[in-house]
């Protein structure tokens, strides 16, 4: 991802190879309102708030889940995100991982705040032995 202070800054460092210049989008004026050089407009979205993070779950030897983990997302958020987890894959392994965010309370509401979620995985075949997995997380809140 490329950011610029600019329209002309980005031009600038676009041209600056001398190559010829393919369709480009410039910004006039409305910054969500952004033109192509054959001249069709098209509205962008403002930029969406991101966390993403590769995290560690430990399972005691016997337990099918892992120990709650809380994820803290840094100041990124206004609002709860929305909270993606995925496995990180790991050859040869034999523990099927499904990490899950954890419910608040006695409710079916994700555990999730501004600030942070709490997130577990289920290990399938219980592990015999105590084992760590990661979970890659990704956190969106919708724009504003």
């Amino acid at each position: 991802m490329f950011e610029f202070a600019s329209a002309a800054e980005a031009m600038s460092v676009m041209t600056s190879d001398g190559a010829p210049l393919g369709p480009v989008f410039t910004v006039t004026g409305d910054s969500a309102l952004w033109t192509t050089s054959s001249g069709g407009a098209v509205r962008i979205a403002p930029a969406a708030p991101m966390f993403a993070a590769i995290v560690g779950l430990s399972w005691a030897a016997g337990a099918a889940w892992a120990t709650a983990k809380t994820v803290s997302f840094g100041g990124r958020f206004s609002l709860p995100p929305i909270v993606m987890l995925q496995p990180m894959g790991q050859s040869g392994s034999v523990h099927d991982i499904r990490p899950k965010v954890m419910t608040a309370g006695a409710g079916d509401l994700p555990d999730v705040t501004a600030a942070r979620a709490l997130i577990t995985a289920e290990a399938d075949p219980t592990p015999a032995a105590a084992i760590t997995r990661y979970v890659y997380v990704l956190a969106l809140q919708e724009a504003s």
